[in-house]
């Protein structure tokens, strides 16, 4: 027989149903969507739930969810515990940061710390190779490479 406690093992919802509003979740008893636990009980997480955007954390980078009745990420945006953090160039708050640990929301906005560019959606070093093409007048282009080692 399966033990009836949060974190036990389960093979089915119904194996978590005398803890309250838990479920199976990859075969362990955990708390369900919009509720949060003390450790042994899973008690309703206030800030989740919503009837429309004015009751999530901001409407910045959150949404209601009406048919859920929860707060979510808006699209582009990633949960990080109850946080929403925000891609680079993106609007964001100081609060709630950005999703490349080297960027920081300066002026409402994730931008990549000072030494470092965006490259593919995440913050890189602008130490090593550099290539610069230059067209000329007459068809032709030319061809600049530097590197640096650090």
């Amino acid at each position: 027989m399966l033990e009836c406690k949060l974190n036990s093992t389960c093979t089915s919802n119904d194996d978590c149903f005398l803890i309250g509003h838990a479920e199976c979740n990859r075969n362990l008893c955990m708390c369900a969507p919009g509720f949060e636990t003390d450790g042994r009980t899973c008690t309703m997480d206030n800030s989740s739930f919503c009837f429309d955007g004015s009751d999530c954390r901001n409407n910045l980078t959150h949404w209601c969810n009406e048919t859920t009745g929860l707060c979510s990420c808006r699209v582009g945006y990633e949960g990080l515990g109850d946080d929403c953090v925000a891609p680079l160039n993106k609007p964001c708050t100081p609060e709630e940061g950005c999703i490349d640990p080297d960027a920081e929301c300066v002026d409402f906005r994730c931008n990549c710390r000072s030494g470092l560019v965006a490259e593919g959606g995440r913050c890189v070093s602008h130490h090593g190779t550099h290539i610069h093409l230059k067209a000329r007048g007459n068809g032709e282009i030319s061809v600049e490479l530097d590197i640096e080692e650090d």
